[in-house]
């Protein structure tokens, strides 16, 4: 409906979310359980608080992370898109937020990564500053952190053991 979509859909809960884009509102759609295809062309819920234009939402534990284009970070209830906290982490956004052993990482167009809880609680885990700028998303790769900075591809073995 209008907008343009940069961002990929994720899937959580037998649910779908994708957001507009142009800062439209995330939305929700349910999934058929056994089929996987979408139930209705009506969302379930929207969120319209601060939305992303580029950043992909991550789900996991049943929760919604996204990140604005500003550097608002932001946890929602996947079952029914529920705030539970909206915090600015500094900077501005390009890369999307990706999940991992409990753990989101939210990673700055200047190179400053910041590790969060993936919990209902906002905490800051670790800042990590990277040295050089970052517009692609992280990726995981056989136990490896992948991030391809502004000017290098840095490969960061088993950073998710605790």
């Amino acid at each position: 409906n209008g907008g343009r979509t940069i961002t990929g859909p994720t899937v959580e809960q037998n649910k779908v979310f994708a957001t507009q884009g142009m800062r439209g509102p995330l939305v929700a759609f349910d999934l058929d359980k056994s089929s996987g295809i979408i139930t209705s062309d009506k969302p379930v819920w929207e969120y319209t608080k601060n939305t992303s234009d580029s950043c992909c939402p991550v789900g996991t534990n049943g929760l919604i992370f996204i990140v604005s284009d500003n550097g608002f970070a932001q946890c929602l209830d996947a079952s029914n898109g529920t705030s539970y906290w909206n915090e600015r982490l500094g900077g501005d956004f390009k890369s999307s937020p990706m999940a991992c052993n409990g753990k989101i990482y939210f990673t700055n167009l200047e190179g400053v990564c910041t590790i969060v809880e993936a919990s209902k609680t906002f905490t800051v885990l670790e800042k990590n500053i990277l040295g050089e700028g970052v517009i692609a998303s992280l990726a995981v790769a056989q136990d490896h952190l992948l991030v391809r900075t502004r000017k290098s591809l840095i490969c960061i073995g088993n950073p998710f053991s605790n």
